[in-house]
Formats: C-alpha cells, structure tokens, sequence
C-alpha cells in the first residue's frame, strides 16, 4: 500500500479528528487527531496529466468506464469481483477502511484486488486503484454525518470531483441503492445495480455507452483485452457474461428477475380480463365443495394434514402422521395452498415425479416442525396408572436415583430402519387457512420494465400494486389501490381475498400502513404481526387479580413451605436481568450429619434433614460426606391462579418476547420483576428441586418441595466467572460457585458420553445503541460465554429432567413433556455424501453418541472452529425441531426421548415468569403434591 506525504502547504486545510479508545481495564480515553486535506491527491488515472505520477503498479485506464462501487455491491459480489475479469474500478479509502473493519477475509480479497500481493498472480493485471477521498480538499465529509448518508455524499463528490478534474472520463456507479440513484441521476451520472450492468452487457454492449465517439471502449472491450493480453484465459478468470457464469453470481437477482416478470405478466392478464380482451386460461383445478370433501374424507379417498412449504413454487409438504408426510410438487399441485393452511390432499401415482430428480434434502429442507419421523417401538403397556400422592401439609416428594421406564437405548441406530417410499399428491381442497394477515413491502413495477417505477398498470382510477411478503414461504399478492404513493416501498398489512383458478396470484387488499422500511420501529411492528405477539397493556380484569405492590409472604406460607433462607444461595443471569426465574442453593451434608430416614419412593419427610456446616473446600470433605445442591425456581402458580382473567392472558401470549430493544411480557411488571423475581435480599416464595449428591458427585436422591428462600447474591454470568477464577478469594460463596461447576462439568462430561449433541456455533451478538435511543446504533460485538453459562444450563437441564419423570411416574395422563425426534436418514445421509466431497470423512451418525463423537472428531482434527461452526450449521438443518407433548398421547418409551439431550425423559420446570408451559408442569406438581387440584377436565 502506497502512503501519502502530507506536506504543510497553504492550500491545505487541517481538520481535527476526535477518537475514543478503550484500554484493556476499560478506560476512555480520547485523542484528538489533526489531518491535512490535500489539494493534490492523485485521481489514480494512468496518463493523467493534471496528477503527478506516483510509483504505482496499478493505475485506471482513463479510455474506458470507471466504475465506484458502493460499500454494499463490494460486500455482495465481492467473489464476482475477485474472480471475473470485470475490472477498471475505483475505491474510496473510506470504504476501503469500512471494509477492512467489517470482514477480515472480505478484505484480504479487496486487498488483493487493490494492491499487488506475494502469490497474487490471477488478480495482478486487474485495474482496481483506492483514492484516498478523507485526505482531499474537495471530497471530505465530516464524522458527525449519518453513515448511510455520508457514504452517498462522498460518492457524489468523488463523482463531481473526477469531473471537475478532467471531462474526458465516464464514470459509471454501482450501487442498489435508490437514494444514490436519484442522487446520480440529478448530477447526470448513470447508476445501475452490477446485476444490470453486467446483464445488459452482454445483452446490448452499447445500452451504456456515451454519446460521443470514445464511448465505444465500454469494459466489454475491455474484458476482451484483458483476455486477450493473457493468451486467451488467465488463472482463475473466466467468461464473465456466460449464463453459467451469471447464475452463479447472481442467482437470487435472476429469480426476483424472474418473478417480477411473472408479476408483471399477471398484471397485464388482470387489465386485459377487466376490459373483457383477454379469455384466461385455467391455471388451477376447482376445489372441491364441502359436502364432497367430507365424504372424501370419511372415504379415506383423501388425506388431511398441514400445508408446509419448503420452496416457494417448487415443492411443499403435506405432514398425514408422525411419520408419514406427502410431497407436493409444482404450483399446479398446490392448488392455491399456502404455508400453513390446513388441507385435504389426494395421493398421485408417483411415475411422473421421480423422473425430475430426487428432493435435495440438503440444498432444500423443509422447516425442522415438517421432519417429525421417528421410529417406534411398539411396547404393550396395558398398566394403569396410579397416583402416588401423599397428602399433608408438607408438600414434598422424592424419587429414588432409578428409572421411571425400563432402561431402553436411547442412541438406537438407523440400521434396521426401512426407509420408506416417498408419497406425492396434489392439493383438492383447503379446509382452514392458516392465517388472513400478512406482513411486508408493497413494490410497484413499470409496464415496460422490471424496475419500481411511478407509471403502472391501472385500472380505472386504481393501479395494480405488488405485495411480497415478510415470510418467503408466502406468495405474491396482487393489489388494486389508488393509494400508489403512500404505499410505495412501505411496511404494510395485507389480507387476502380471493385466489381465482384462472390466477397466478392471490388478490388482496392493504389494511394498514406500519410505516417507512428500515425504520425501526416500523419493523418492530412488522415482527409482532408476523409471530402474533400481544403487545397490548394487560386488561384491568388481569390487573384486578394481583396483590397489591406492597404485598408481603402470609405468615401461613412460612409454616407449610421449607425454609432455606439460611443456606447460601444466589442467583447467575446476564448483566441487567430483572426477571430472575432461578437461583442455587449449596451446602455441605457431613458424615455425622443425623437425616431423616422417613423417606419413600416419591414422598419425603418435610422434617429437618440435618444442619450443614459453613461451606468449605470440596478438598476438605471425606469419602461419605455429601453435597446439597437447591435449584429453586420462583413459584409464579401462587400468584396465577387456573382459570383467571390473569391465566388466561398469560396463556394467549404464551411466552415472554425478548427483542434487542424491548422486552414484552408473559406476565404484568409487579410480577415478573418483583413478587416473583428471586432478587437478593429478599424472602421470596419458590418451588425448589433439591439434589443430594456423593462425594464422587453421582445423585442419591431428589427432593422437590415448596420453599421459601432468601438470595445472598445476584451474580452476573462475568461477575460469578471472576470470582471463580479468583483464587484468593476463599469466602463460602466462591468456594459454593466452585463446587457448583465441578458438579456441573461432571454433569454434562456424563451426558455428552451418552450421546447428548452441542451444537451451538457460539456465534451470538450484542447490539450495543446509544442510551435511550435503539435508533443510533454504536456497535456490535461478539457475546462472551463463561463456564458459568454452562454451570447454570447443566442445573436447569438437569431439573427439567428430573421433574420429568415426576410427572410422569405420577400423572402421566396431565404431564407436560417435552420431545425431540431423532432426524431423519435421509438428511444425515445426504450431509454425508456432501462432507465426502470436501473430504471430510468418518462423519458417523448411526447413533446421538456417534454423531455427538462425530462433530468433536472433526474439530479435532482440523482445529478449525469456522469449519466445526459451519458442521454444526449443517447439522442443525438436518435436525428435527423439539416439540411439547401432552402424557395421554405418548404410546411408547421413544416419544418420551430427547435426541439432542440425550435424556430420556424431559419438561420445562424452570422458566415459569417467562413461559407458560413451565407454569403448566408447576400445576401438575401442585396436584401431586396435593397444594392446589386441576380442573376435572385435566384429569378426565
């Protein structure tokens, strides 16, 4: 890279530059920088006759185009650039430097490009050249302008400038950006997408040439010579305008290329059918009435299921059973089906349909809630089962350290499984809609082009509009509106009205207008429509069923539930947690410890289980000493009632909704982040499951009991990770913490040898905005993980498990459980060929402990962690999506199995402020345990 010699000249202009630099103990620093803007930066153009010639290699041929490339194209079609001969283009350092900042690799190709490298030999003839734009006079822009604006202006000024600075060059910008466009447009420059440009190149090599006779040097000319300069081809170039070469690079712009067409013919169908000129031709099969479909139905001559799409247009499945699924090929097929609709399919012979080549479950994999197989073991279990509930005013239980179920392997293999023939059909009827509301972007599309434009297809006094989606998996949708400029390019509600069989596309309407896009909070809108989320203020009918805010705990619940707010305990969320559903309690159980014995299969004694000493080191226990380990969870069912207005919104809303800058809760403020958040320092009610483990960390027993507790301390996961890590720090707390993740490595050490699979990339972010306003964004930066993270997931896994089986031993047919399938043959087996091709192989999968030795076999042996985030990646695609479900469906031991976790049997206990299934296990074990009994209609 060649530098600048700044020298101190009376033209230049100084500016100062300010910076804020963070040190390695977090102190904030600024420095003032002072930069000279330059009247004499060179324009990089060879021959120039104004610049002084520098020692440069590469220099911009001032006889052809030169293009300016925005930062997004770079980004984009950075591969095009780096191995297509398309070349004579100018960066801005600004962009340059961005780049840099952005994407290491990214850059290192930019680089490349830029400037002449050891080894690089394919790119060295490449006329790319960087023009240092934030040290000119006439091209700077201030700091303190918007990013997305100022990468707009300093185009248009280096524009102006090169201009200005000789009138015999043509510069042509690369851009998709509209704003840019007009810019260009107002300062006579042309501006296209690369995907125009290079397209129309080889459609027509004059379409962007000038007016005058030099223009005829276009950089199709210029791909020739530079082709020819090196006999023909050189290493890595290739011809840039072939079809292949087009769809490679640029594929998603030919199929929206693609689509809009078919829009636009549609629209044209649509005004030629409304002047009565045009007889359409059935596109689509009439549906079959209600009546025919009923008996169909009744029959068995049709099937009904949930419509899924795996590519719009082009393939979809049909879910008949848990493990029988129908494919639907091609939109004749479909039948006018969208994602999610309820409908009656008829079963096709499939002679016709293997010959188009076999679904590429790979490339195309439907959603992971449309690949629910698995194999089932038909176990006769005639046995009815029995409530073992011991009633009184203790409302504890226990459950020994055996099996709710015969011990079956969990890791069973694919071997004997007989993959079964793939079924096709076609759509006949839709019985229920999936949903009436979508959310998107409203487009508009000239009549003599595929580009947005103001001139539209019109009817009467209305134009045909076109509507895509939020969700992909949703059709077009065509719109009669004589609200074209309000609706251009906005966020808007559309519901569809009809879909006639002589139609492409469905026609719908606007209903409302969200707002401009990429505006935040019009996309915040546009998410809560799109997944349904409630963000409505509770009703005062809800309101009406809290305690007051200066609620304290009755002295009643003091004498029926456990006390442990003597025992140490806190609790380890993330940095600014205010619903704190969970905290951990530990002591230590010392030989001469006196316990009680009264103590059976799945009730305890509520008397006192003995006193612990004050925690010292795991180093000074003995052989038969004996660890207590609390897991408590905040019980929010004291709170909620069954039945009550409160109940029932928290059940419409399902979960709580965590976005980057808002929160939106399952259940009203006093609750979630006081009454029933475990802050420190307060006596606050809980539902604790309590493990008593040996010295060698093996569980002897679990207790699950109400119980009143007291935090000592609200960690955060870095703070509990310092203290840890602290060893001079030998107060009770850091030692509990300690002991906690030697249990919690031992833990998880036992469950990835049973075949439990990780297959988090560890590739979450922060956003980080500045106070009070998500619309200014600062930074992103990579989320830290500790082993405090681990520690806490391990205790909550291990709780759910336990209460797991609780439930179930005890009231199978009312228990909530959570499953998950193991994946399909097929997707494994097609990621395995795949990996072969990369010559990665021994990719084993025959059993969860296979696949599991699998993934740390391949780290191991590259040690690259992008390669093992991407197997993961790949992976988790095959996967099948864990489901809840309900104990008086379960049929066999296998639809209790968790695949992932490698458990076999699993809940949700342990979130109940911000989820309502775990509120929903709380009232079965209030049930059990006879605090509070369910509605008959649960037990019946």
């Amino acid at each position: 890279m060649y530098t600048f010699k700044f020298s101190n000249k009376k033209t230049d202009q100084r500016v100062q530059k300010c910076l804020y630099k963070c040190s390695n103990n977090y102190k904030i620093t600024k420095v003032i920088r002072e930069i000279y803007l330059r009247n004499d930066i060179s324009c990089g153009i060879e021959k120039c006759k104004i610049c002084e010639q520098q020692k440069k290699k590469k220099f911009l041929d001032g006889d052809k185009n030169i293009f300016i490339l925005d930062i997004h194209s770079i980004i984009k079609y950075i591969d095009f650039l780096y191995d297509c001969d398309f070349d004579n283009i100018l960066i801005p350092i600004t962009i340059f430097e961005h780049i840099k900042i952005f994407n290491k690799l990214l850059y290192k190709k930019l680089n490349e490009l830029c400037y002449e490298t050891d080894g690089n030999v394919s790119n060295s003839k490449k006329r790319y050249s960087v023009f240092a734009n934030k040290y000119c006079k006439f091209t700077y822009i201030d700091d303190g302008v918007e990013f997305n604006l100022r990468e707009i202006q300093e185009i248009i000024k280096i524009v102006i400038w090169y201009k200005n600075h000789n009138n015999n060059i043509n510069i042509i910008v690369i851009s998709e950006n509209e704003a840019l466009k007009d810019y260009c447009m107002k300062n006579d420059t042309p501006c296209y997408s690369l995907f125009d440009y290079v397209k129309n190149m080889k459609k027509d090599n004059m379409k962007y040439r000038n007016n005058d006779s030099r223009s005829n040097d276009s950089n199709i000319t210029a791909v020739s010579d530079s082709q020819n300069n090196n006999n023909g081809k050189k290493k890595g170039s290739c011809n840039l305008f072939s079809k292949d070469i087009l769809k490679l690079y640029f594929e998603i712009n030919i199929s929206n290329e693609e689509n809009e067409k078919e829009i636009l013919e549609e629209c044209s169908n649509i005004l030629k059918y409304e002047k009565n000129s045009y007889n359409q031709k059935q596109l689509y099969e009439e549906h079959l009435n209600k009546q025919v479909m009923i008996q169909k139905l009744r029959n068995k001559e049709i099937v009904k299921g949930v419509f899924q799409i795996i590519c719009i247009h082009k393939i979809a499945t049909v879910k008949i059973s848990e493990d029988e699924e129908i494919f639907i090929k091609n939109d004749k097929n479909m039948n006018r089906a969208i994602h999610g609709d309820i409908v009656a399919v008829e079963i096709l012979d499939d002679s016709g349909f293997e010959s188009d080549g076999e679904i590429d479950y790979f490339e195309e994999l439907p959603d992971p809630d449309e690949n629910e197989e698995e194999t089932e073991e038909l176990v006769k279990d005639n046995k009815k089962e029995s409530l073992l509930v011991e009633q009184n005013n203790v409302n504890t239980c226990l459950i020994l350290n055996d099996e709710v179920m015969p011990k079956q392997n969990i890791n069973q293999t694919y071997e004997n499984i007989k993959i079964k023939k793939k079924l096709y059909g076609k759509v006949v009827a839709i019985i229920t809609r999936g949903r009436k509301e979508y959310g998107g972007v409203i487009k508009t599309y000239d009549s003599n082009s595929n580009n947005s434009s103001s001139n539209n297809i019109t009817i009467g006094d209305k134009k045909l509009l076109f509507f895509k989606a939020f969700n992909n998996k949703i059709p077009c949708i065509i719109i009669k509106s004589t609200m074209e400029e309000e609706l251009r390019n906005k966020r808007v509600i559309v519901v569809m009205d009809k879909w006639e069989i002589h139609s492409k596309y469905p026609l719908g309407r606007c209903l409302s207008v969200l707002g401009l896009c990429d505006d935040i909070e019009t996309e915040t809108k546009l998410i809560y429509n799109e997944y349904n989320i409630n963000t409505n203020d509770f009703s005062d009918k809800a309101y009406m069923c809290l305690p007051p805010s200066d609620w304290v705990i009755p002295e009643v619940e003091y004498k029926n539930r456990k006390d442990y707010r003597d025992i140490l305990t806190f609790s380890i969320d993330p940095p600014g947690c205010e619903d704190i559903d969970d905290a951990l309690s530990v002591e230590i159980i010392y030989e001469n410890t006196i316990e009680s014995n009264n103590q059976s299969s799945n009730v305890i004694n509520s008397g006192s289980s003995g006193s612990s000493s004050s925690m010292n080191s795991i180093s000074s226990m003995s052989a038969r000493d004996k660890i207590r380990v609390g897991v408590h969870i905040a019980d929010v069912t004291y709170f909620v009632k069954q039945n009550s207005p409160l109940d029932y919104e928290a059940a419409q809303r399902c979960t709580t909704v965590y976005l980057i800058n808002q929160r939106i809760e399952m259940l009203p403020k006093l609750l979630t982040s006081d009454l029933c958040s475990l802050v420190e320092k307060r006596d606050r009610l809980a539902f604790s499951c309590i493990f008593t483990f040996d010295y060698n960390f093996n569980i002897l027993h679990v207790e699950v009991e109400k119980s009143i507790i007291n935090s000592n301390k609200s960690f955060s996961y870095e703070l509990a990770q310092k203290v840890i890590d602290d060893k001079n720090d030998t107060s009770p707390t850091a030692e509990a913490l300690r002991i906690l993740n030697r249990i919690a490595k031992h833990l998880k050490k036992k469950w990835f040898d049973e075949g439990a699979i990780e297959l988090s990339s560890g590739g979450e972010v922060l956003f980080e905005f500045e106070e009070k306003n998500f619309e200014k964004f600062k930074h992103m930066k990579q989320y830290e993980s500790y082993e405090t993270n681990k520690l806490i997931e391990v205790f909550m896994l291990l709780a759910n498990r336990s209460i797991g089986k609780i439930i179930y031993q005890n009231f199978k047919s009312a228990c909530v459980l959570r499953r998950h399938p193991p994946p399909k043959y097929e997707n494994l087996k097609e990621l395995e060929n795949y990996l072969k091709s990369i010559n990665i192989k021994n990719f084993k999968y025959n059993t969860a402990k296979e696949l599991s030795e699998s993934l740390n076999s391949i780290k191991l042996t590259n040690n690259n962690k992008v390669l093992s985030n991407i197997l993961k990646a790949l992976v988790t695609k095959c996967m099948n999506e864990a489901l809840c479900i309900a104990g008086y469906n379960i049929q066999n031991n296998e639809m209790l199995r968790h695949y992932g976790l490698a458990a076999d049997i699993y809940t949700f206990f342990t979130s109940p402020i911000r989820r309502y299934a775990d509120i929903m296990v709380h009232r079965v074990l209030n049930h059990i345990y006879g605090v509070e009994k369910l509605e008959t209609k649960y037990i019946d």
